[in-house]
């Protein structure tokens, strides 16, 4: 997968599509750190846990973007998957926290 000059991914099947995905990555350049600062404090001020939904809710954002910056703490070991809860459609999300 290639990566912007900042390490955000961007994919696309086609052409236009891979073009599409790069200036949205490029676009979220400037927001991805603060995003993922402020991901990461929430976790730490709830140690049972949340969903990505919960922090998405809490923080205002898209879940979409809640996913990605989460990743990067996961790849970055700070923050595990600590269990699992019941989502309200009933499908079992897991819980991430913050080491």
């Amino acid at each position: 997968m290639p990566y912007t000059e900042q390490g955000l991914p961007f994919a696309g099947s086609n052409p236009q599509s891979r073009h599409a995905s790069r200036l949205g990555a490029e676009s979220a350049e400037p927001r991805a750190l603060p995003q993922t600062i402020r991901l990461l404090q929430v976790l730490k001020d709830h140690p049972w846990g949340l969903t990505d939904q919960e922090s998405a809710d809490l923080l205002g954002l898209q879940r979409s973007t809640i996913n990605a910056r989460r990743a990067e703490l996961v790849k970055a070991e700070l923050v595990y998957a600590g269990g699992f809860k019941d989502g309200k459609f009933g499908t079992r999300n897991v819980v991430w926290k913050a080491r």
